[in-house]
C-alpha cells in the first residue's frame, strides 16, 4: 500500500509544461550557487537507511539510498530543495510514470518496472519508495550483451500491445512541437552564453532544427525513456529493469535511438 506522510498530505499531479519551464529556469539559476546536498537522510517516515547508493551524474541532485523497514529493503529516491525546480517536477512525472508502467509491462515476459510502493511529501523534500531490485546494470556485461538488451527493449516500446497510450492520458507528459520550438530557442541561448566560443555550432544546429519541423510533424507520438543508457538498466536473472524513468514521457517516435546514436559515451553500443 502507497505510504505517505501523515504531516501533509500531498496528491502528485502531471506536472504542466509551464511548470517544467519554470522548474528548469529555477535549476539553472540555482546552479550558478553552490553545490546541492544530496547526502542521504538517514530516515525516510518509517525506513531506516542502510547503504547509499554510488552516484553518477546522471542523478543529478537526488539522494539515493538502500533502506529498510521490518527486515524489508526498498531503494528510495529523494528531491530536496526551497524551491520546486526541474528535478522535483521530474521526480513526479518519474513516480506517475514508473506506475503506469509497471502495470502495462506486468504480463511482459522480460521487461520490468521497479514496483512503487509509494511517496513520501514534506515540505522541502519528495521521496519516492521503490521495491529494491538486487540486479546488476547492464553497464557490468559485454557490449554485445548491451546491444542486444538494447535492442529487445527498443522493440517492446514499439509494441502496441505492451504500451496502448491514450492522447489523453492522465499520467504521460506530451513532448510535441508545441514544446520542443520554445524549449530548444530558450536552451540555445543559454547554451550560447555558457560557450561562446561554440555559438556557431550551437546556433546552426539550432537552424537546423528548424529546417526540419515539416518531416518531425509527420513522425507518430510514442512512448520515450528518454534516458535510456546501461546505466539505467538492471539484470536480474532473465528480467530486464528500467530504472529512472523521470524524463520518460509521450514524444516523436525514434528519440530512444537517436539518444542513443548521439550519445558520446554510448558510442561503442
Amino acid at each position: 500500500s502507497i505510504y505517505m506522510n501523515k504531516q501533509k498530505k500531498t496528491t502528485l499531479k502531471k506536472p504542466t509544461i509551464f511548470q517544467f519551464t519554470l522548474g528548469l529556469i529555477v535549476s539553472i539559476f540555482k546552479s550558478f550557487g553552490k553545490k546541492h546536498n544530496t547526502k542521504e537522510p538517514q530516515a525516510v517516515g518509517k525506513y531506516n537507511l542502510i547503504s547509499s547508493v554510488n552516484k553518477t551524474n546522471l542523478f543529478r541532485n537526488y539522494s539515493i539510498g538502500i533502506y529498510k523497514n521490518k527486515n524489508k529493503k526498498t531503494f528510495i529516491k529523494t528531491w530536496t530543495g526551497l524551491v520546486r525546480d526541474f528535478e522535483y517536477y521530474e521526480l513526479v512525472n518519474e513516480y506517475l510514470v514508473s506506475k503506469m508502467l509497471y502495470k502495462k509491462l506486468k504480463l511482459n515476459k522480460y521487461i520490468k518496472i521497479p514496483k512503487v510502493i509509494g511517496y513520501i511529501a514534506q515540505n522541502k523534500s519528495l521521496s519516492i519508495i521503490y521495491e529494491y531490485v538486487d540486479g546488476k546494470p547492464l553497464s557490468d556485461f559485454s557490449l554485445e550483451k548491451q546491444k542486444k538488451i538494447l535492442i529487445e527493449i527498443l522493440k517492446s516500446f514499439n509494441n502496441a500491445k505492451d504500451f496502448i497510450v491514450s492522447k489523453n492520458d492522465r499520467y504521460f507528459s506530451k513532448r510535441t512541437l508545441f514544446y520542443y520550438i520554445p524549449a530548444l530557442a530558450f536552451l540555445t541561448v543559454v547554451a550560447m552564453i555558457s560557450n561562446i566560443r561554440s555559438f556557431r555550432v550551437i546556433l546552426r544546429a539550432y537552424f537546423d532544427f528548424l529546417r526540419h519541423i515539416g518531416s518531425i510533424r509527420e513522425h507518430k507520438i510514442r512512448i520515450a525513456h528518454r534516458d535510456l543508457n546501461p546505466h539505467n538498466i538492471l539484470i536480474k536473472g532473465k528480467y530486464i529493469y528500467l530504472i529512472d524513468c523521470s524524463r520518460t514521457n509521450l514524444t516523436y517516435e525514434g528519440y530512444d535511438i537517436a539518444y542513443i546514436t548521439i550519445n558520446p559515451k554510448l558510442r561503442k553500443i
